[in-house]
């Protein structure tokens, strides 16, 4: 129960700098689960649609796509 793939974009971050555009990829697993390996939230939210969506940092989560 709660297993999903959500898609993703963004930017890829190496030592704490953008290396590089993200986007058509998702991260698969347990959705309860997405919740507990958040790391960081960000005040920074991004009108995609009509959602308003910060930046979220996931640690040890699957990440699939091109």
């Amino acid at each position: 129960m709660g297993d999903s793939s959500v898609g993703i974009i963004g930017r890829l971050f190496d030592k704490g700098e953008p290396v590089q555009a993200v986007a058509e990829m998702n991260i698969a697993g347990n959705h309860l689960e997405f919740w507990k390996k958040i790391n960081e939230v960000a005040n920074d939210p991004w009108p995609y649609s009509s959602l308003r969506t910060p930046s979220l940092v996931f640690t040890d989560v699957v990440v699939s796509g091109v």
